[in-house]
């Protein structure tokens, strides 16, 4: 009866299987919040991106305070997270650098570029095959996107107050591809190795270091002629702390997706924004941005409806070559690690039972089974 299936309904709309898509949107919120924040800063004249960026760097540093695991492991992780960090580092800084030149809704309809870049590099690096089901959620979210454009156009007009604007578009490209690189490089390690915290507090120290160095070369002599009142500190504020929250969902979301669908799922960021722009800003919006809202709601569950695109016997392959004995040091790292608990505890008591399971057999036979 109704009664009966509607709060199963419910349950299989909100239960881990739809999960990511709630946390994306959650992701997306946070991106048109450090949207705003640079369009704030950009209109009163502050366009320091290395600079704005090194605070959020400064704060994923905390997570190196955490006791370091074994070293010698770490020396070969070092140099992925230092690559890492030059992707992220600079797609921060062209894209923060974009409104500069050219308009909000520009830079956040431009990067939506980081999704068939983000899809090649996860075929490439990942091994990800696509379905057919895939690639309509992909076109489904787009054709959201293109509504989101005429809409704007409509409120907007082809007339541009921003006569550089090709300058803020190549950077927004840019910093797009070079996002794409950041999220599937993430997106590899979390899955081979696990330990998000270890890579969020790596990525915070060479990000700090890249930055810096970065701000120092570029912007120096703009520091002294920054408007320091407190609506621009605030945004500044702002934009860090979000920055930070941001950087720590976005690891374990990975965890539990995979990249297309976080860039997926930022589609929607735009028509956050428009929101923000409606009852804050009180500026005209047209009914077109909810119906793209939706019609890329509609690609998002398509996508998610089919099993993730990266194979999951390549992942538990990579799992398993890397596997440890149960031992103290594999217990505390899994308690570091929830996502990959189960890979490391789990199948160490499966070889506990064979291994009970040949002791009491002399001649074991081979019977074409295997036990998972």
């Amino acid at each position: 009866t109704c009664p009966r299936r509607s709060p199963q309904m419910f349950e299989r709309i909100c239960g881990p299987r739809f999960r990511p898509l709630w946390f994306g949107q959650v992701l997306s919120v946070l991106i048109a919040l450090t949207g705003i924040f640079s369009s704030e800063l950009a209109v009163r004249g502050v366009s320091i991106p290395a600079t704005q960026n090194a605070l959020n760097y400064v704060l994923l540093t905390g997570y190196l305070l955490r006791r370091p695991g074994d070293w010698g492991k770490l020396r070969e992780r070092l140099p992925y997270y230092a690559l890492l960090a030059v992707f992220d580092v600079e797609a921060n800084f062209l894209v923060v650098l974009a409104f500069r030149w050219t308009s909000f809704t520009s830079v956040m309809l431009l990067d939506c570029f980081t999704i068939p870049c983000a899809m090649l590099l996860s075929m490439w690096i990942l091994k990800a095959k696509y379905n057919r089901m895939h690639l309509l959620g992909v076109g489904i979210c787009l054709c959201g996107l293109g509504l989101t454009i005429v809409s704007d156009l409509l409120i907007h007009g082809h007339g541009s107050r921003y006569p550089d604007a090709w300058k803020g578009d190549l950077c927004s490209l840019a910093g797009a591809f070079l996002y794409a690189a950041t999220n599937v490089t993430e997106e590899y390690l979390v899955k081979k190795h696990g330990k998000q915290r270890e890579l969020l507090g790596w990525l915070g120290g060479f990000g700090v270091l890249l930055s810096l160095l970065q701000a120092g070369a570029l912007e120096g002599s703009q520091w002294s002629s920054v408007p320091w009142t407190p609506a621009v500190a605030m945004f500044f504020l702002g934009f860090a702390v979000t920055m930070f929250t941001l950087y720590s969902l976005v690891s374990f979301f990975l965890g539990m997706a995979d990249s297309a669908l976080f860039n997926l799922s930022l589609l929607t960021s735009d028509a956050y924004a428009v929101l923000f722009t409606l009852f804050v800003l009180h500026s005209a919006v047209t009914l077109l941005y909810f119906v793209a809202f939706g019609v890329t709601c509609i690609g998002l569950f398509i996508y998610h409806s089919e099993p993730p695109p990266a194979p999951r016997e390549s992942l538990e392959d990579r799992l398993d070559q890397r596997r440890p004995l149960r031992t103290a040091s594999s217990e505390s790292e899994a308690e570091e690690n929830p996502i990959v608990e189960k890979a490391i505890l789990e199948p160490a008591a499966s070889e506990g039972f064979v291994a009970m399971k040949a002791e009491s057999s002399e001649k074991p036979k081979d019977n074409g089974t295997t036990l998972k």
